[in-house]
């Protein structure tokens, strides 16, 4: 069985996977940049280092329900269930369930 990402975690992801691209990006340009080769190869192994961060996210980012979470949202919007854009309409929804949940008790 695969564990699901709480999409709260797929955007925390998203932060860290975009932060080591930047690294990776860096360390790539300033290799090429320094003539210090004790600096090159320190900034050639965070290269190294940064290429398996960058993977090993993107694989967890693949366990992601993010995709799932928007399919039941828009479901639950073209229901008329879940109202985002309106607040309005969105709280006697609430109020209708909570209604029903108070008559079935």
């Amino acid at each position: 069985m695969v564990q699901q990402i709480a999409p709260h975690e797929t955007i925390k992801l998203h932060e860290l996977l975009t932060f080591k691209n930047l690294c990776l990006t860096k360390s790539v340009t300033m290799s090429q940049l320094v003539s210090d080769e004790e600096l090159r190869s320190i900034l050639q192994n965070d290269t190294c280092a940064s290429r398996q961060h960058t993977q090993q996210l993107s694989g967890l980012m693949n366990h992601s329900y993010i995709a799932t979470y928007e399919t039941i949202s828009n479901y639950m919007m073209k229901k008329g269930y879940y109202n985002a854009y309106n607040l309005q309409e969105q709280y006697k929804v609430d109020m209708q369930i909570t209604e029903t949940a108070l008559n079935l008790s």
